[in-house]
């Protein structure tokens, strides 16, 4: 199905900010621009749907959404630190993320993919490993 991916300018959010469903981007326009469909998570689910890389059951689909959960549980913990204004505060916590926080995600990670035949659920591709 076509599409068209517009990305803005930063300039132009405060005036784009308001025409969003809650605020934020990313957004999902459907029908036209007659849905507007937003939360960057829920929209990776329903193009992964139509793209057929969801899991064959729900037992597979809570493999995938446990990984898309764990990766944003380790943006979260980047998060922590990239976005924090005290410089003082984002070196200690930068340097205790990149050395515990970061390892120990990878390393689950790399395990899973390991045991998926280099994927992160199921065995095979599905939304997980391009999230």
């Amino acid at each position: 199905e076509d599409f068209e991916d517009y990305r803005y300018e930063y300039k132009d959010w405060p005036s784009i900010k308001p025409t969003t469903p809650f605020g934020k981007a990313p957004v999902l326009e459907v029908d036209g621009g007659k849905l507007k469909l937003c939360q960057s998570v829920a929209i990776c689910r329903y193009l992964a749907k139509q793209a057929g890389l969801t899991g064959k059951d729900a037992l597979e689909d809570l493999q995938i959404d446990i990984i898309v959960d764990v990766i944003g549980d380790l943006r979260q913990e980047i998060a922590g630190f990239y976005y924090n204004p005290d410089e003082k505060q984002k070196a200690s916590k930068k340097e205790t993320c990149l050395k515990e926080a970061v390892p120990f995600y990878m390393q689950k990670l790399d395990a899973i993919a390991k045991e998926n035949k280099g994927f992160l659920a199921n065995g095979k591709l599905s939304w997980a490993d391009i999230y």
